[in-house]
């Protein structure tokens, strides 16, 4: 890896660690072998500021008895590695959670809030039994998820991430790596198609973003969470309850954001390198597709006399296949039709952008008939492929 390399890998990191900082991450480990391989991960979470909570898992058929026994085991093991990395665990072994039976059923009626306010207040990792205890001092075995819901509720975590041997949802045979609220509702009409499993999770997913907590799902492998919370690598299936989503002129506290998605994008070729400080300057060209104050999407508007080029095209993995950049595109033809502009034309050597390009009646052109302007700073050697839409009719 070369130095520019490591430096723009930094420059990722940061990043995200200024995004996700002081923030309380929950996760659901659904079974114990797990646990051992996202120590590392968790050890980097907390590194950086990220608070984190850990909830163990139990089989459903495992006895109260033996399931505290063998967490008490998994406790101390966690503990004590991650004691080794100079951080800090507090073990819940279930008298922290408030419980009550009613008709049968184990409820969560509350937690022990000072106790979990001074664990995230000093940075401590609470590992939480999935036991509770009611008035009478009885434990009862609680679900994880039900737990994380819970305290997600509590303590106004935004994220709760289910760690099992699952590494996303599939629909159809096809991984999804982003779902809406509106999203899952039509998958769940489906019920048919879906194992029960796929079928649960989607169900809890949407009683976590009805309190505004958005759910992930991971395999349980070291180097999955670190991926998915600081890069733009996609490790599983973000479910996530969209407020605001809309396509807005770029500001300028957006160029860092706009950078490290281009990036992305140049490392697989698909868009030419630019530098940071000439998105600086050009930012008023920039278009971004916004989710919930999140830059997921974006494009440029470059001005060459009587055409217009629709350049930097790029989509955040996680949300590709949503028709973003199609509606970026048709907001940029709008823009250059505004202008005046005789006609657009974009170039890529990208498949997906090509089918995009002649789904919105572009047509194919010799790269020789762009603009005078354009072809003194293109390299040829590019294998790119060229296509025109003359803009009379979308004026």
């Amino acid at each position: 890896m070369s130095k520019i390399d490591k430096l723009l890998n930094t420059m990722e990191l940061v990043h995200y660690m200024e995004k996700f900082k002081n923030k309380v991450f929950i996760f659901v480990v659904t079974e114990k072998n797990y646990i051992r391989d996202i120590i590392p991960d968790i050890i980097i979470l907390q590194s950086f500021n990220i608070k984190v909570v850990l909830i163990l898992g139990y089989k459903e058929d495992e006895e109260l008895e033996k399931l505290m026994q063998e967490n008490n085991k998994m406790i101390l093991k966690i503990s004590s590695v991650l004691k080794k990395n100079h951080l800090n665990p507090l073990p819940f072994l279930g008298s922290e959670i408030y419980t009550k039976k009613i008709d049968g059923k184990v409820e969560i009626t509350g937690f022990d809030t000072e106790i979990l306010k001074f664990a995230l207040n000093k940075n401590k990792i609470p590992i939480i039994m999935p036991t509770g205890m009611d008035k009478r001092g009885n434990y009862n075995k609680l679900d994880g998820k039900e737990i994380a819901l819970e305290l997600a509720k509590t303590i106004k975590s935004d994220m709760v991430y289910l760690i099992s041997e699952l590494d996303g949802i599939e629909v159809n045979g096809e991984k999804r790596q982003f779902l809406n609220y509106s999203e899952v509702i039509k998958i769940l009409k489906r019920t048919d198609k879906l194992d029960n499993k796929t079928k649960e999770i989607l169900e809890y997913s949407l009683r976590l973003m009805d309190f505004g907590v958005d759910c992930g799902i991971l395999k349980g492998e070291t180097g999955n969470i670190y991926g998915e919370v600081f890069s733009y690598d996609t490790y599983g299936t973000l479910i996530k309850k969209v407020d605001d989503e809309r396509i807005r002129n770029a500001y300028i506290e957006d160029v860092q954001s706009i950078y490290l998605l281009i990036k992305n994008e140049v490392n697989s070729n698909n868009i030419l390198p630019i530098k940071e400080d000439d998105i600086e300057e050009e930012i008023s060209d920039y278009i971004v597709y916004d989710v919930d104050n999140s830059i997921v999407a974006l494009g440029k508007l470059n001005d060459y006399n009587e055409a217009a080029e629709i350049a930097k095209i790029a989509t955040f993995p996680r949300y590709q296949g949503g028709k973003k950049a199609k509606k970026l595109c048709e907001k940029l033809i709008k823009k250059a039709a505004k202008k005046g502009k005789k006609y657009v034309f974009g170039l890529s050597v990208n498949d997906k952008m090509i089918r995009l390009f002649e789904g919105l009646n572009f047509y194919e052109v010799d790269r020789e008939n762009l603009p005078m302007k354009w072809k003194e700073n293109y390299d040829f050697t590019r294998p790119s492929r060229a296509f025109r839409l003359d803009l009379e009719n979308e004026k």
